[in-house]
């Protein structure tokens, strides 16, 4: 029993042996009767950044659509009477929404604001939404010719017998008169995530009327069906 216990007090010296506690020192860790001790606080701060998968896809209301990822428009008459001026029927709503974290269906936004922005034909210069729509506001454009794009508005005019030329805002035009139609396209952000098109009266309608065997001429040509092509949404969540 001796030797054992000597042994273990060799031990205990060896060990506070290779602790250098230094020299007592007011404000740091080692310190004397009447001072005070310090000791310094290390670390970091961070987060954990949410990965959050959004959709927006057209919807009759507001329910998930898995065939909603193209917006229909349906047919767009244009005319110069507001009877003519329809669309064949109302089209639906876009909706932007989080998608929940089975991947099997959508949840409301939270606190995300969202910014629609219409992509019109990029050759239509004068035509823009400025830095895009948020909720509450709206953009309309002269002409439901300004929602086609350049190609196909210069084959509506070759097959109409006009000489006339496509604007940068999308119109057609002959000589120094616009084709005007009594209503016109409006892309309205009614509520946040929530885009809806409508087709409202123009208030542009009586400016630089064509003569009527003009109008006659470009319906005409617009009789055959002209597919919406460089369109587009873009969504922004911030």
């Amino acid at each position: 029993m001796k030797k054992i216990f000597m042994g273990l007090i060799a031990l205990s010296t060896l060990s506070f042996a290779a602790i250098n506690l230094g020299t007592a020192t007011p404000g740091t860790n080692v310190w004397e009767t009447g001072s005070e001790g310090k000791i310094e606080i290390e670390g970091f701060v961070t987060s954990t950044v949410p990965i959050i998968k959004y959709v927006v896809y057209s919807s009759a209301n507001g329910d998930y659509d898995p065939n909603g990822d193209k917006w229909n428009l349906n047919d767009i008459v244009v005319a110069q009477n507001e009877q003519d001026s329809t669309m064949s029927e109302a089209p639906k709503k876009v909706y932007v929404k989080r998608v929940n974290s089975g991947n099997s269906g959508v949840d409301p936004l939270v606190t995300e604001k969202i910014l629609f922005k219409v992509n019109v034909d990029p050759t239509f210069t004068n035509l823009t939404n400025g830095g895009g729509i948020l909720a509450g506001e709206k953009i309309e454009y002269s002409e439901v010719t300004s929602l086609l794009s350049r190609t196909t508005l210069e084959e509506v005019i070759r097959n109409s017998g006009l000489t006339a030329t496509v604007s940068e805002y999308g119109e057609i035009n002959v000589g120094s008169n616009v084709y005007r139609t009594y209503k016109r396209p409006q892309f309205l952000h009614s509520s946040n995530g929530v885009l809806e098109f409508n087709y409202v009266k123009n208030t542009n309608f009586e400016n630089l009327p064509l003569t009527s065997e003009e109008i006659r001429k470009v319906e005409t040509a617009f009789a055959t069906k002209r597919a919406i092509s460089n369109l587009s949404i873009s969504v922004i969540v911030n």
